[in-house]
């Protein structure tokens, strides 16, 4: 029988190995990032940037403004609400249900989103492609023009006749933000509705005649590695099923771009994520011409670049390019069916 102080030291030893295994966790994952947002959530980010960014701004009329910010079909809708406040409604809608301006674009008709700087404030615009302002339409106006402008353009002012600002805001940070959830929204609603375009479908080349590939795992810490060919270059990368891309760090980043692995073209509009804390950040995307896991060859696999100092995640940007996928864990093999 153990003494008591015996007992106490193991259970002491246990407890830090755990915390250990669980600093490494956490160092690792805070800077790595998993979900990638869907449209729907990167709607929902959008929304919450900008609402806070009205309540920090000076208002010295009454009520609250917001945004609503939803999609149907081809057509982005922006509602410009002002609650609680009759006095800035134009007088044929005080006594109905409408507080808000409603501009409607057509997705399929904007040429660009782009950030800038009017009257001191920080803006966020929207360019039309043929050089007018024939992808917005006002639905309704209800917002008095004076309190209307505390948003944004309207889309039948004269000034800015080839695009409209849509968001004035507080800060460079929130812009920023406001911006890269914007041209993420946009990129991902073309995205899915050019998919038979998209560089990302399956290209599967294998060298051999099997219609799988059973591939090594090493276990540590609970995590399980293995190694793979990104671009020419072979490295260990952990398995990470919860990831959306392949996720490589800056550095990892910086030696494909010296190689001439990828080049500027390669880039795509940055994605959102989120990561272990439930923080969203924004991470620059690319295209690897292929990934080879043994004799099989996977090209254009999306990536995206983590903040952390040597993590590479094989996610499902690479794992669902296949018909399926299985860990043995008896055997501790991945297997990859083709």
């Amino acid at each position: 029988m153990p003494t008591q102080k015996k007992q106490k030291s193991l259970f002491l030893n246990a407890l830090l190995k755990i915390v250990i295994i669980l600093s490494l966790f956490l160092s690792t994952h805070n800077t790595v990032y998993g979900q990638e947002l869907s449209i729907e959530d990167a709607i929902v980010y959008l929304e919450n940037v900008v609402n806070k960014d009205l309540l920090k701004q000076d208002n010295i009329y009454d009520g609250t403004r917001k945004i609503d910010f939803s999609i149907y079909d081809d057509e982005i809708v922006i509602k410009y609400i002002w609650e609680n406040n009759k006095e800035v409604l134009n007088y044929e809608f005080q006594e109905g249900n409408i507080n808000y301006n409603e501009i409607t674009f057509d997705i399929s008709k904007i040429s660009e989103i782009f950030i800038n700087t009017y009257k001191t404030r920080k803006v966020v615009s929207l360019r039309c492609k043929d050089g007018t302002k024939n992808c917005f339409k006002m639905e309704n106006e209800a917002l008095k023009i004076n309190f209307s402008k505390e948003f944004s353009d309207r889309p039948s002012a004269y000034n800015h006749y080839d695009f409209i600002h849509l968001f004035y805001l507080k800060n460079e940070e929130t812009q920023g933000k406001v911006f890269i959830a914007l041209n993420y929204i946009l990129f991902e609603l073309n995205r899915l509705k050019n998919q038979e375009k998209d560089l990302t479908l399956n290209q599967i080349i294998s060298n051999s005649n099997a219609k799988r590939e059973i591939v090594d795992l090493k276990k540590q810490n609970g995590v399980s590695y293995l190694t793979i060919d990104i671009g020419g270059i072979k490295t260990s990368v952990i398995l990470d099923s919860g990831a959306s891309d392949v996720s490589i760090s800056k550095k990892f980043e910086k030696r494909l771009l010296e190689n001439g692995i990828i080049e500027t073209k390669n880039y795509l509009t940055p994605g959102l994520y989120t990561i272990a804390d439930g923080s969203i950040v924004q991470s620059d995307r690319f295209i690897i011409p292929y990934i080879k896991i043994n004799n099989t060859i996977i090209k254009n696999v999306r990536c995206s670049v983590n903040d952390s100092k040597d993590v590479i995640l094989l996610g499902k940007s690479f794992l669902d390019r296949f018909k399926s996928w299985e860990i043995n864990n008896e055997s501790n093999k991945l297997i990859l069916k083709i």
